[in-house]
Formats: C-alpha cells, sequence, structure tokens
C-alpha cells in the first residue's frame, strides 16, 4: 500500500512540475505566482493534448502520449519563462515558506485521505455512483481512441462529461496501477489538489502575507461539514424537545428521540443524512427528496463523481479569475508577448502595432488561454461552465469599473460606470463563451442531455433553518465580508431593503414568465377547476400549495438583501486605484470619471510604463472576495424561485449543483475574512471592544461544530465496511462473490481492446444493484448497464428499451438460432453466465450456451463463453 502511495505522490507530482514554469508566468500578477495551482494546470493541459490528438488520431491513448503531452506543456512554460527568467530568484527567496507549506499540505492531505480511502475502500453498488463511476474510468483505460465507449450501451460512446475520468485514467497508465486502486488513491489526490488549491487563492487575496492563517482556506473547504453532525449528536443524547425536532423537519431527526441515549450517533447510515438537510413537499404532501451536498460528505462518501473531479480545476479558475482581475486592475491588456508573433502582418492585419484591429487582437488573444481552461470546467462538469464565466467576466468588469470610478458616485453615476465597464467587457466576455464550447466541440457534438429547460418553483421555499444547518460555518465569515465591505462604501442599509424587495419580486416575476410555456397546459386546468392530468389532486389543492409556498419567504428575501448589499458595496465607492498612486496614475489614461458615455468597445490604452508588479498592485482586496461572496449569494437565491428540468422533476439537482459551488466559493471568502480579522492591528475601536476577537471566536467554534459531522462520519462508514485496510476497491469481492472476482480478473489480464461482452442489464428500474459488475470491472461494453442511468444521460429510453425486451429472449430463449442473431445485431464476442444470471433466467435458457459455444473460462459458479469473433 505504501509503494502504491508513493507511485501516486510522485506522478502527480510529475504533472506539477510540467505545469509549473507555464503557471509561473501566466499568474504572475499573484503572490504565489500561480505555485499552488500548477498541480491542476500541469495536469489538465496535459490531459487536454492527450484527448485532442486522440480525437484527431494523431495518437493512441498511451503512456508515451501522455509523456510527450506533459514534456510539450513543460518546454512551452519554459521558453515563456526565459523572458521572466531574473524573477525566479527574488521570488523563490520571498516566497520559501508558503512553497515548503503548499508542499506540506499537499503531502499532508494526501496522507490523510489515503488513510481515509483505506478503511473504507469498497466500490459499492449502492450509496453512491461508484459503479457508474469505476465503468467509466475503466472504459476509458481501455479506449485506444477518445471518445471512449459506453461500458454499458455497446456500440455508442458516452454521453456524459467524462473528461475528469479521462484525466484519472491518465494518472492511472501513468503510474501504473489497477484501477480499482488508483480510484481511490484518486480521492485522495483530488482531495490534495483541492486543499493546496484554496490555500494558494486565500493566500493571494491576502494583503499581507499569511502563510499560516492561509489554512483555514482547505480547513473550511474540505474538513469542515454543515450542522447535521452536530444535531445528530443532540439527537442521540436525547436532548431537546420533540416540538424541536419537528419544526426543525429534518429527516429521521423529525421525531422524538429514543433510548437508549449516548453522545455519539449509532443510526446505521446516520452520516448520509449530512446531504439531506434540506426538505421539500408536494402539493398533495409526499415528501421530496433534495440533495445537499458539501466537500466534506463527498470525500467521506468516496465518489469520483464529476462534482468532486471538477473541484480542484474550479479553483484553478478562480484562481486566474483573480490573476485577471489584478491584470486589468492595473491598466487594459498590453502587447508584450506580440513581437514575437510577426507574422501576422502577413495575414492582411495591416502595420503590426497600429490600428483597431491589432487593438482588438491584444484585448481578445487572453481570452483563448482562459477559454481553454474554464471550457475544461463543462467537459468535466457542465453545471460549472456557467457559474464560472460570470465569475471571470464578472471580476474584469469589477476591474474596469474600479478604474472608472472616483470618489464617492451618485446613483445615477454608479450604475452609468457599471454598464460603462460592462459594454467595454462585451468582446471579451462573448468571445470566452464561444471558443470555451469550440475548443471542446467534439464533446458538444456528441452529448445528449436530460436537460429541459427552466421551471418556476412555485411550491417550495426553503426552511430557514435547514438553511442554517446547511451553511452554519460559513455564515458569520460571510456576514462579516458583507457588513465590512457595505461598512467601507457607506451603503445606505435603506436601499438594501428597497432592492432587496425588488430583486424579489423580479426573480419571481421572471421565473413565472420562463416556465409558463411548460406550466401551460396544467394553468390551464387549474384555470378551469379541472384535475391535473396524470396526477390525482385538485386545482385546489395545488393553490394552497402555492399559498403555503409564498408564506415562507424568509431565505429568499435574505438572500436578495445580501445580493443587494453585496452589490452596493462593491460599486457604492470604488475609489480610483489610480488617484490612490499618482506615480502610477500618470502612466495610465484614466476616462472621465463623470462621463456617463461608454469607450469604444474596440479601443485600446497604450501604457507606457513597464508591467507593475504585484507587490505596487492599488487594487482593493476586499473587492474580489466579495465578488465570491456575491455569486454564492446568487447561486443560493436562484432555486428559490426557480431550478432546472430534468427527469427527477424537482429541484434536487439545482440544489445539488448551485450548493456545493456555493460552498466552495463561501468558503474561500470565508477563509480570507477569517484570515483578516487575524491580521495584527492596533486601533482605538479594538481597543474598545474586541470585536475581531469576538468574531473569530465565534467562527471558530461554528467550525468546530462543522468538523464534528466529519469527524464522527468518517469513523462510522468505516465501522459499516468493517473490511480490513486496503486500497483496493475491488477486494471485497474475493469473499462475498468470489467467482466474479476471479473471472474479472481473469478478464482483465487476458482480454485485449474492446469486445462486447453479454451480462445480465440493470433495466431501467433497477439502478445501483449488482448487475452491470463484469462491464463495470472490465471496462469491456456490454449491451445494456444500468438502463436508468442511460435514460438520464441520454435523455430518453428508446435504445435501452429495445435490448432490454432483445436481452430477456437471449438469456430465456431455447431456440439458439434466435439467440445467435441478437449476438450478432451487438456484436457479441463473450457471454458471461455468472450467479446474477442463473438467478434471474430459467437454467434451460442458459444451457443453450454450452451446446453451442465454446467455453473460454470456468471457475467455480461463473462461465465465460466465446462466441469465436
Amino acid at each position: 500500500m505504501l509503494g502504491q502511495l508513493l507511485t501516486w505522490y510522485l506522478t502527480m507530482q510529475f504533472f506539477a512540475l510540467a505545469g509549473l514554469p507555464l503557471a509561473s508566468v501566466w499568474l504572475r500578477r499573484l503572490r504565489s505566482r500561480g505555485y499552488a495551482a500548477a498541480k491542476m494546470l500541469g495536469l489538465l493541459l496535459t490531459g487536454v493534448l492527450v484527448w485532442w490528438g486522440s480525437i484527431l488520431h494523431l495518437w493512441e491513448n498511451t503512456t508515451s502520449a501522455i509523456l510527450a503531452a506533459a514534456g510539450l506543456v513543460f518546454v512551452v512554460g519554459m521558453w515563456a519563462l526565459w523572458r521572466h527568467r531574473a524573477e525566479v530568484r527574488p521570488w523563490l527567496r520571498e516566497q520559501g515558506a508558503f512553497i515548503l507549506t503548499t508542499e506540506a499540505l499537499f503531502l499532508g492531505a494526501l496522507l490523510l485521505w489515503t488513510v481515509v480511502r483505506a478503511s473504507q475502500p469498497q466500490l459499492e453498488t449502492a450509496g453512491g455512483e461508484k459503479w457508474m463511476e469505476i465503468a467509466f474510468l475503466n472504459a476509458i483505460l481501455r479506449s485506444p481512441q477518445m471518445p471512449p465507449h459506453d461500458p454499458w450501451l455497446s456500440g455508442y460512446a458516452i454521453s456524459y462529461y467524462y473528461l475528469g475520468y479521462f484525466l484519472l485514467a491518465m494518472l492511472t497508465r501513468l503510474a501504473a496501477l489497477p484501477a480499482t486502486v488508483a480510484f481511490n488513491l484518486g480521492c485522495a489526490g483530488w482531495f490534495a489538489l483541492a486543499a493546496v488549491g484554496a490555500y494558494g487563492i486565500v493566500y493571494d487575496l491576502l494583503e499581507r502575507r499569511g502563510v499560516l492563517r492561509s489554512l483555514f482556506a482547505p480547513l473550511l473547504l474540505l474538513l469542515t461539514g454543515n450542522a447535521e453532525g452536530f444535531l445528530e449528536v443532540l439527537h442521540a443524547r436525547g436532548l431537546l424537545s420533540a416540538r424541536f425536532w419537528a419544526w426543525l423537519d429534518i429527516r429521521n431527526l423529525n421525531t422524538a428521540p429514543r433510548p437508549p441515549f449516548s453522545w455519539v450517533p449509532t443510526r446505521f447510515f446516520w452520516w448520509w443524512q449530512g446531504s439531506r438537510v434540506l426538505t421539500d413537499y408536494a402539493p398533495w404532501g409526499d415528501r421530496i427528496e433534495i440533495i445537499d451536498e458539501f466537500p466534506a460528505f463527498s470525500f467521506t462518501l468516496g465518489d469520483m463523481h464529476p462534482h468532486v473531479l471538477v473541484l480542484p480545476f474550479t479553483l484553478l479558475v478562480v484562481a486566474l479569475a483573480l490573476n485577471l482581475y489584478r491584470a486589468l486592475s492595473e491598466g487594459e491588456f498590453r502587447a508584450e508577448w506580440l513581437p514575437h508573433l510577426k507574422w501576422v502582418t502577413h495575414l492582411g492585419w495591416g502595420r503590426f502595432e497600429e490600428g483597431e484591429r491589432f487593438a482588438l487582437l491584444v484585448r481578445l488573444a487572453p481570452m483563448a488561454g482562459y477559454a481553454l481552461v474554464l471550457g475544461a470546467l463543462a467537459f468535466i462538469n457542465t453545471w460549472d461552465f456557467p457559474i464560472y464565466w460570470a465569475l471571470i467576466v464578472g471580476g474584469m468588469v469589477l476591474a474596469r469599473y474600479a478604474r472608472l470610478a472616483d470618489g464617492t458616485p451618485t446613483f445615477r453615476q454608479m450604475w452609468a460606470r457599471f454598464f460603462a465597464a460592462l459594454w467595454r467587457t462585451l468582446p471579451e466576455a462573448f468571445v470566452l463563451g464561444v471558443l470555451s464550447v469550440l475548443l471542446y466541440f467534439p464533446y458538444w457534438y456528441a452529448l445528449r442531455s436530460q436537460a429541459g429547460g427552466v421551471l418556476p418553483n412555485l411550491f417550495n421555499a426553503t426552511h430557514w433553518p435547514q438553511f442554517v444547518v446547511m451553511f452554519s460555518p460559513l455564515l458569520l465569515p460571510l456576514l462579516g465580508v458583507i457588513a465590512g465591505a457595505a461598512r467601507d462604501a457607506g451603503v445606505s442599509w435603506w436601499w438594501v431593503l428597497v432592492g432587496g424587495v425588488g430583486l424579489v419580486v423580479a426573480i419571481a416575476l421572471l421565473g413565472l414568465l420562463v416556465g409558463a410555456g411548460a406550466a401551460y397546459p396544467y394553468l390551464q386546468s387549474v384555470w378551469r377547476g379541472e384535475p391535473i392530468q396524470g396526477l390525482s389532486i385538485t386545482p385546489e389543492v395545488i393553490i394552497e400549495g402555492i399559498k403555503t409556498r409564498w408564506l415562507r419567504p424568509w431565505v429568499g428575501l435574505a438572500l436578495a438583501l445580501a445580493v443587494t448589499a453585496a452589490v452596493f458595496a462593491l460599486l457604492s465607492r470604488q475609489r480610483s486605484a489610480f488617484s490612490r498612486q499618482p506615480e502610477i496614475a500618470s502612466q495610465y489614461p484614466v476616462p472621465n470619471p463623470e462621463s456617463a458615455i461608454p469607450n469604444p468597445p474596440f479601443t485600446i490604452q497604450h501604457p507606457t510604463s513597464p508591467h507593475t508588479p504585484y507587490s505596487l498592485l492599488p487594487t482593493s482586496y476586499s473587492q474580489f472576495p466579495l465578488l465570491l461572496v456575491l455569486i454564492g449569494l446568487l447561486l443560493t437565491l436562484a432555486p428559490e424561485y426557480v431550478y432546472l428540468k430534468d427527469v427527477f422533476m424537482a429541484r434536487m439537482n439545482t440544489i445539488f449543483k448551485f450548493y456545493f459551488q456555493a460552498w466552495i466559493l463561501w468558503s474561500l471568502a470565508g477563509a480570507w475574512q477569517i484570515a483578516r480579522w487575524l491580521e495584527p492591528r492596533d486601533t482605538r475601536r479594538e481597543a474598545r471592544f474586541p470585536w475581531r476577537a469576538l468574531a473569530v471566536g465565534l467562527s471558530c467554534l461554528l467550525i468546530a461544530v462543522g468538523l464534528l459531522y466529519t469527524i464522527l462520519a468518517v469513523p462510522a462508514r468505516a465501522r459499516e465496511h468493517g473490511t480490513p485496510w486496503t486500497l483496493d476497491g475491488a477486494a471485497w469481492l474475493a469473499t462475498s462473490h468470489p467467482g466474479d472476482y476471479l473471472a474479472i480478473q481473469w478478464l482483465n489480464a487476458n482480454v485485449e481492446g474492446v469486445p462486447v461482452i453479454v451480462e445480465a442489464p440493470g433495466d431501467q428500474h433497477r439502478a445501483y444493484v449488482y448487475e452491470g459488475r463484469i462491464s463495470a470491472l472490465t471496462g469491456l461494453p456490454t449491451v445494456l448497464g444500468w438502463g436508468g442511468h442511460q435514460r438520464q444521460w441520454r435523455g430518453n429510453y428508446d435504445e435501452p428499451a429495445r435490448r432490454e425486451v432483445e436481452l430477456e429472449t437471449l438469456f430465456a430463449t431455447l431456440n439458439p438460432t434466435e439467440a445467435q442473431v441478437i449476438l450478432d445485431r451487438y456484436n457479441v464476442s463473450y457471454i458471461y453466465i455468472g450467479s446474477v444470471e442463473r438467478q434471474r433466467y430459467p437454467a434451460e435458457g442458459l444451457e443453450k450456451f454450452a451446446t453451442t459455444f465454446p467455453v473460454v473460462y470456468a471457475g467455480g459458479d461463473v462461465v465465460i463463453y466465446g462466441v469465436g469473433r
């Protein structure tokens, strides 16, 4: 196990080294120069190069291609770094403590979560998505070219966002480890990447160096859970009244505690409830499950689902957005890199350094690099693409607004300047979005989605105590960020109240308008007083449900007020960075702040000074954390009024995806605020009353409440597994299903390529079951795996439905000719008969294979027949 861990650590550091030179140049506006982000950047860029080469059939999905791509990333980075080589040695001397802390944090986080995964390594069929995830990983490892085949629908490519699995497969291939071992090490590795990514961002956000204070970032992001674990302790101990638990209305905690009482929760699977804090109800009273995961739960669960796989790379995008914000705060993009590209003069651009077309190129060209990383987010977890596009664009608008503003603007001037900055940013925003899609066009072209538009949230407002339980460790620092910025900006709380109420009304009306089309047939029935088609409810029940929903507006209203306060704080008193430092102001032409007329979108200022180092950057350090808070507020506000339509027809997935990203953004901003509170200051106000000490103390108390979840959940989950410690996620099969375990090992050792194998399917109503186990653990495509998941991935069940019927015929028919026709139709090479098939299908139907096809493997209760292709 230690040897496997060391191999994994060195492999991850190999990609970190590949990305370090490029990160040092690209993110040089940051104090850390992207040292922590380099670990993600090298892995991502290498993966994108290998993927594109495989898509274009320039090379195959092999170890040689990975090494060549990583070498290319490193060489390009060294070429770019050569022009800045004089800056490297001083930076190393200055940032030595940060570098050592980053590496210690990375190794420590990797060791910690490797131990956790070794205590609970099983790749189980239920309680998560591991069966699907290991199937994707094995399928990508077997696929010679991209896109990879779908292991659960032979003849088709994966119709899912799979780049995260491709990156994990790339690490697996280079480390030469079994996929079932790499799966658990990948969970630990992604935990370590997220830890250093968050640490580096908060370190760069701080105005003063905070090598130790920045450690609050990985603490809040990864180890702190919500308050559900604390409530489990209170409930298990028999504390608080039955009325309180019923009012809180968290499932499994909404009844009076019963003896025997203890200080440690003993209910089986209790830790799962942490991801199901919120509760919705249908108008007729049925409970609707809502997923509200947070990183500590996700890593404890151990799934490598896209929302986990994307986590380190969202932090990479945040670092890039911060770098871009700092760069634009200095002035417009400069053409320091374009003299190396003189050949563009031969493409009809005219004189190289003059003219509007050159100015446009200077402004838009940097977007290609940002689009390469941002577009990858969509390929790893599509939900995150618009969120982080908004973060990058918001940072650009904010930086330009800061350069336009000077003094305390009037309300009209504030919005005029904001729209001027927005207008100037539109070209970059458009190019960024379009390039992010075009750079991954093969993925978008092949994707089939279940998404079906936007629906209004008519019946369910979030119960405010449940919202507080969900985000309690983060709320106090967030309030500190908003209140501090609003106080400094002189925001009028009267305007906050007016704006917040107006925002609630506007969002509600917009949600109703957007969803009116989809709901029109139902609205007609309600208007006529008729029963709703397909539902045994009356219009009166619908109307009562809507009425109840609008009598619980508190979470939406509070979030709208916080959004309004954050917006006003960002815009109300943005003093010009250049007016604060005359020696820099003289080098940059700043537009007249009294002018409400925006600059033409395709002009550019040409500063005459060299690059201003980050240490002289006159940017307000509180603006970017406030932007993180604002986007998190919008993510939690949106599901109060609208949700994305999918097969579940509820806001379950919208809450899941949006709240998870809100946790990421708020943990970064909250860690920054706590670190700021811990900065040494000596003010008269602090001498009168220790506000900061009180805020830090209360924040640490709430963090301790959140840590209680993780501290109790990890050993509870390990006890549920009750297996010897190992990193092999399939080792449990050796005792529970020894025949399958040995057959899977034989298939992985002896079957090359991607021949089709047929096994018992998990049909439309059989998900999270043992069926699909052979294709999942070998990567061999089967005719049909988990059918219900195919419906989610492809938006319909047409093809899986046909296969369901034919597979039933294949295993049950007594006619070998009829079976041969089906085998030929799906190009089947192997027929797998194990315990699942024997229990599900008649023995006489299975016996026909023995008289028709040769046995290629027999062991225990498993027989594999070769079809002879």
